[in-house]
């Protein structure tokens, strides 16, 4: 009995570890996706300026500020 407990708590911890390195990889992913996304969008957004109205530059900036407070 003893026994089986030291090797579920060696597996339980393993998993645990596992899961921790996981997950920081998925964050600094994330990360990186989201940068490429407003990075993007900055670009578009400045190139076509001068072809937008008034109104669809006002609701595009305020779209991507709503968008980045929620994350």
């Amino acid at each position: 009995m003893k026994n089986e407990r030291v090797i579920n708590r060696d597996l339980l911890d393993a998993q645990k570890e596992l899961l921790a390195h996981t997950y920081g990889h998925a964050q600094a992913y994330t990360s990186v996706v989201l940068l490429a996304g407003y990075t993007g969008f900055f670009a578009t957004w400045s190139f076509l300026k001068d072809d937008l109205s008034k109104l669809q530059i006002l609701a595009s900036g305020l779209l991507i500020c709503s968008s980045s407070d929620i994350i």
